[in-house]
């Protein structure tokens, strides 16, 4: 009888746990902001976006940089200069 109480209490944890919050990611808005962000060079708005680390490619020349937030933050301080649009 213990057994089957106990694993009815897993059972039921264990569904709460894996159920969806219905809080879903907006990729297509996340990277809208991050855009806008990075046009008007709002180094607040961007660090408010970006978690630990952003990944920049460049298929066309096979050219990858990783960036910690840190170091990310920095190069827009020096890309801010140059007034660019995005």
């Amino acid at each position: 009888m213990n057994k089957i109480v106990i694993l009815t209490l897993l059972l039921i944890i264990g569904f709460i746990c894996c159920k969806n919050s219905g809080k879903d990611i907006d990729k297509l808005e996340i990277a809208k902001k991050y855009y806008r962000a990075l046009d008007n060079s709002d180094n607040t708005e961007i660090a408010l976006l970006l978690t630990d680390s952003l990944v920049t490619k460049e298929t066309q020349y096979n050219y990858e940089q990783t960036f910690s937030l840190e170091e990310y933050m920095e190069w827009l301080k020096w890309d801010s200069v140059f007034d660019p649009t995005y």
